[in-house]
């Protein structure tokens, strides 16, 4: 079986790095849905006031109408939102589906974000901006345009925004959506304040410059200061290898040009304000995400001219912006960014091709603008203001219409950027090759400009002694699929016995190297990883063995340390499918000596942090452990196993064996071993006494409490208890599920 392994280095390219996700029913393309908010005429009041303005939720209903979806959410949060639109009369609002319901979602949202566009007679500005980041290839908020009622009254044309939160870190960016995530506003330079990352908790008004979303009760703010630290304080001559290791510097570009382009200004290069900065779980990166982008393609309200000014210097000049303007230091970074200018100019923002997009919203939106009755209250918009927006400035802070401004931005951007200097530029390599490695598969690089230049790649056992440079081909033969593409690829050949290999890409012209990528070598494992961890025993149909939190029946997988110490979990991954080795981080938790770690494999995250992202398939399929080792993947442990009976688990004969067999009498969290029955201690639940002659006790309470005997029929239960009575039970073994924790007991009497 193979896969490909990505290794994000300069991630990218002007390819999507990210599958993202299709608009679906929330975000239809084609139409102008509806939404009806019906909310008590008092609460209503008190959220327009200025007491509550931005900040309380009031309950409400929600109503969402189009012609593929009609819903209905009988509660949901409903509040004002906006920093300066809050004072307008065309305000912008916010749906919450968790408001008053832990845990709900509405089509895997959590929320909504309503925006009134009240400083945009065409109100398509932001949502041309979206389409332009998403066709580029790189996470962006989905957006689609609604009619909005509440209680019944038309409040006009909207746009319906994909609200940036844990939902859509996970969708975008690394499966699990619980990395740290940093709202970003006004004053966010990124300078550098200190080392801790206690020194980047400052406040601006009620909130902090650099507000934690996600992980908020930790309160640990040093990956942020690490990312200040390095951005600011490394030598600029190291910076590209430095900042690569920790930040996806090549993203940020692609938004960068993206944000000159479209004249968006009140963002971090110019307004230091409206942008996330994201902590990926499986890449390591932090991650750069733009946000509010309706300050764009013409709108100005602080005096510049935005088709002119040069897009090297835009920043401020007396002020800090070190993401901008020391990357603009580097060469490299600099020649990507002017590259990315001009790539950006012919294709997502063509001038015709967004004259065409953007004269079909107008087109759509004709019959919802014109019924609008607060589409004009704030500026005093008129509907040939809204019908002439492509091309007719509107007067005030409207200082060009959309194409008209576009037009001029790409003229004078071509005309200031440089010149390519023909070296050539990389985006990126992956591996694709059986793993563990069994002397085949092949390796590619993607690189723009290097017709007239050799590419080749080498490799070291020990990091100093190198092998000779092997050439790499762009000729559509072997493992080349497409001829001249800009990807080269080499097959890979190794012998021996070696763990792994390092390896370095090198651009040369008529025997000299003109440039080593990446500047840190790259690591490939030829072996498994031996870390005393064990893919122990699995049940791809479990019908009646054991149930979870929930009370349903599902998949489920069994790791065990059968090393001398504690294994941390951290940094490991279990995937059912070898071409996404990352597919579901194991949480962050301890696996003590010889204990036991249970997952449920149903697909179902929400119902807890040792509910897999997967399913296993009761035809039999591969089961994979990876660990993150040396800044990639490195294979722990793997199983194919086979179709599999009902209540059947598929075990090593004897923990960690090499000899798999098919139990009809599984063991779920215990030893498969018949000599006795092993009981782990993780240190997060304790159960005591154990051995035990009667009631056994919780150091916490329990919302749920299973008591199963050896053949996994389930005899008591209990609920919000801190003890569970096991006097009544004979003498022997029993498992205890407890909140979806599992536990091992002896009875004595």
């Amino acid at each position: 079986m193979r896969y490909i392994l990505l290794l994000l280095l300069f991630c990218g390219s002007v390819r999507a790095q990210t599958s993202l996700p299709g608009w679906g029913p929330a975000f239809p393309q084609n139409e102008v849905a509806s939404i009806y908010i019906t909310i008590d005429p008092d609460s209503l009041d008190a959220l327009l006031s200025n007491e509550f303005l931005g900040g309380r939720e009031f309950p409400a209903s929600f109503v969402f109408h189009s012609t593929g979806l009609n819903d209905t959410v009988g509660l949901i949060g409903f509040r004002a939102r906006g920093n300066t639109s809050l004072g307008a009369n065309k305000k912008s609002f916010q749906v919450s589906f968790n408001a008053f319901s832990s845990g709900g979602q509405w089509n895997e949202l959590e929320k909504l974000n309503l925006v009134g566009s009240h400083n945009d007679p065409s109100m398509i500005r932001a949502k041309l901006c979206w389409d332009a980041i998403r066709e580029a290839g790189f996470p962006g908020s989905r957006s689609s345009f609604i009619n909005l009622y509440i209680n019944n009254e038309n409040r006009g044309v909207y746009t319906n925004n994909e609200h940036i939160d844990e939902e859509f870190a996970k969708k975008y960016y690394d499966n699990f959506g619980d990395g740290n995530l940093y709202k970003c506003l006004y004053p966010a330079t990124l300078q550098y304040n200190g080392p801790n990352g206690s020194d980047y908790k400052a406040f601006s008004g009620d909130n902090r410059i650099y507000d934690l979303q996600i992980n908020e009760w930790a309160d640990d703010y040093s990956d942020l200061a690490e990312f200040i630290t390095t951005l600011n304080q490394t030598p600029i001559n190291d910076l590209a290898c430095e900042l690569d290791k920790i930040f996806n510097t090549d993203q940020y570009l692609h938004y960068a040009a993206l944000d000159v382009l479209t004249g968006n200004w009140d963002n971090y290069i110019y307004n230091k304000n409206n942008f996330y900065l994201y902590h990926n779980q499986q890449t390591g990166l932090i991650e750069y995400l733009p946000y509010d982008l309706d300050n764009t393609l013409g709108i100005d309200w602080v005096g510049q001219n935005w088709t002119t000014r040069n897009i090297y210097n835009w920043a401020p000049s007396a002020e800090e912006r070190p993401l901008f303007k020391r990357l603009m230091q580097v060469p490299e970074y600099r020649d990507r960014y002017s590259f990315l200018i001009r790539h950006y100019s012919a294709t997502v923002l063509l001038p015709s091709h967004v004259s065409s997009r953007a004269q079909s919203y107008i087109t759509m939106l004709t019959p919802a603008a014109s019924l609008d009755p607060y589409r004009s209250l704030d500026y005093g918009f008129s509907m040939d203001d809204f019908t002439n927006s492509l091309d007719e400035a509107a007067g005030g802070h409207v200082e060009q219409g959309i194409v008209t401004y576009l037009e001029q931005r790409i003229e004078n951007a071509l005309s200031q950027a440089d010149e390519s200097n023909g070296t050539p530029s990389i985006f990126g390599s992956w591996l694709d090759s059986d793993f563990p490695f069994v002397n085949n598969g092949s390796i590619y690089l993607s690189v723009e400009n290097a017709d007239s230049f050799e590419v080749q790649w080498r490799h070291s056992t020990d990091g100093t002694n190198w092998s000779a440079a092997l050439p790499m081909s762009d000729d559509g033969t072997g493992e080349d699929e497409i001829e001249n593409d800009g990807i080269y690829s080499a097959d890979l050949q190794f012998t021996g016995a070696d763990p792994f290999v390092f390896y370095q890409f090198n651009i040369s012209e008529s025997g000299n190297i003109i440039r080593t990528y990446p500047c840190a070598p790259k690591t490939l494992f030829l072996t498994k990883a031996a870390p005393g961890l064990f893919i122990n025993e699995l049940m791809s149909d479990n019908e009646s063995v054991i149930d979870d939190e929930e009370n349903k029946y599902e998949d489920w997988i069994e790791l065990w340390n059968g090393g001398n110490a504690a294994i941390s979990l951290k940094g490991k991954f279990l995937t059912d499918d070898p071409g996404n080795p990352n597919k579901w981080p194991l949480p962050n938790v301890n696996i003590s000596a010889g204990g036991f770690r249970f997952f449920w494999a149903d697909s179902d995250e929400e119902d807890g942090q040792f509910h897999c992202n997967f399913s296993l398939s009761a035809n039999g399929e591969e089961l994979r452990l990876y660990q993150q080792e040396q800044g990639t993947l490195r294979l722990v442990d793997n199983i194919t196993f086979p179709a599999l009976n009902a209540d059947n688990s598929w075990g090593r004969g004897a923990d960690g064996s090499p000899d798999w067999i098919n139990f009809s009498g599984s063991t779920p969290d215990a030893s498969n071993s018949t000599s006795g029955v092993t009981s782990p201690d993780t240190g997060e639940l304790l159960v005591y006494p154990n051995p035990t002659n009667g009631i056994v006790y919780f150091n916490r309470r329990v919302k749920l409490a299973h008591v199963y005997d050896i053949t996994g029929r389930n005899i008591t239960n209990a609920t919000n208890c801190y003890s569970v009575n096991l006097e009544e039970l004979g003498p022997g073994a029993y498992l205890l599920s407890l909140d979806g924790n599992f536990r091992k007991v002896i009875v004595k009497k």
